[in-house]
């Protein structure tokens, strides 16, 4: 699907590339709202990874980050998005899961060595996302057209929903096999920490 969506938003007319905090206006508030889960705002630290994870209508970006170039990178929630538009969730989920995928052998985020402001890394410099109108409910309209076509294109516009199946599915295949083979609790541990 991300390849359905990169081509459709690559033949549309007027698109800017854009960072969160461009959704994150008060222009899109009846569309989406956010929750900063960072402690500070302005909190520094070295940025190894970003992650994304859906959960119905939320979406939650967390960082993998050290304090100190020497420490050992932690997982840190840094904000929680809630969509009232469908489209919109899709659209952003799609968007940055497959900016975070061109990105995937990046070892770091934060450039140089000193730590960097985390937050607005992540909602104010990185431009993962596109708008295609000025105005919200144009772009907004935008966005839902975007989302139909790739949805008939592709069978499906919910990423998050798809790679959530996967899994589901994943996990029932790795249980049969494991009553197939008749693993014990132990070496059902031991394999799945093989395959970590």
């Amino acid at each position: 699907m991300p390849d359905a969506l990169h081509r459709k938003i690559a033949h549309s007319q007027n698109r800017t590339s854009c960072n969160l905090a461009h959704y994150l206006q008060k222009d899109f508030a009846a569309s989406v709202t956010e929750e900063k889960l960072i402690d500070d705002v302005q909190r520094t630290g070295f940025v190894h990874e970003i992650r994304l994870e859906s959960n119905g209508n939320e979406l939650t970006l967390t960082a993998v980050v050290a304090e100190k170039l020497a420490d050992k990178p932690r997982a840190l929630p840094i904000l929680r998005l809630t969509f009232k538009d469908e489209a919109l969730r899709q659209f952003i989920y799609a968007s940055w899961r497959q900016f975070l995928n061109e990105n995937s052998r990046k070892q770091k985020w934060t450039k140089g060595k000193k730590p960097e402001p985390i937050y607005p890394l992540l909602v104010n410099l990185l431009e993962p996302l596109v708008y295609f109108n000025a105005s919200a409910g144009d772009n907004l309209r935008a966005i839902r057209d975007l989302m139909k076509s790739v949805a008939a294109e592709a069978g499906s516009a919910d990423l998050a929903a798809i790679e959530s199946e996967i899994k589901k599915l994943d996990t029932e295949i790795d249980q049969c096999v494991y009553e197939l083979y008749g693993l014990t609790p132990e070496e059902i541990k031991i394999v799945e920490g093989a395959a970590k």
